[in-house]
């Protein structure tokens, strides 16, 4: 974080800092704030082919929602280690081939959510801040146990915060 002064905390330098908003990225796909997107309903009866090679007919009139944490972690959208945290996922050369609906965590198309890239920038210059600020250790007493996906929110992560010299 050197090369950002100590008050340049600013929009075009936060926007060059790649490996943070694939970092956000990965981390909004492993544990996705908005667990449902905004429902659709279907306008004509359509027959869709899913990841799995099976098919898939929603008739006119159908409600639509979709399980984006089963989407976020589906095998054959982001392949065999779909459950473990690699943001290269989102360098250019590894996101070519896969389907524009597999990140949702903002929804998509003419509805996506219209705070998408102020909540993008907001959490990357938060994340800036802090680290320029502070340390952050985990504490001994910490067990890192598998975090399971609820309404209820995340198991809590025991750190030390401490202020950069």
């Amino acid at each position: 974080m050197s090369f950002i002064g100590a008050d340049d905390i600013n929009y075009n330098k936060i926007k060059d800092l790649e490996f943070l908003d694939k970092f956000v990225k990965e981390t909004a796909r492993l544990h996705p704030f908005a667990f449902t997107a905004t429902p659709r309903r279907a306008i004509e009866t359509v027959t869709l082919k899913c990841s799995d090679g099976t098919f898939l007919r929603i008739d006119k009139g159908t409600c639509i929602l979709p399980n984006i944490p089963v989407i976020s972690v589906d095998n054959n959208v982001w392949g065999k280690d779909a459950t473990e945290f690699n943001p290269d996922r989102f360098l250019p050369e590894n996101n070519g081939n896969r389907h524009p609906m597999a990140w949702l965590p903002f929804g998509a198309g003419p509805r996506i959510c219209p705070g998408k890239n102020l909540a993008m920038h907001e959490t990357k210059a938060t994340i800036v801040k802090l680290l320029k600020e502070f340390k952050f250790e985990i504490c001994n007493k910490t067990e890192l146990n598998e975090i399971t996906r609820s309404l209820t929110g995340f198991e809590s992560l025991k750190m030390k915060i401490l202020p950069r010299d």
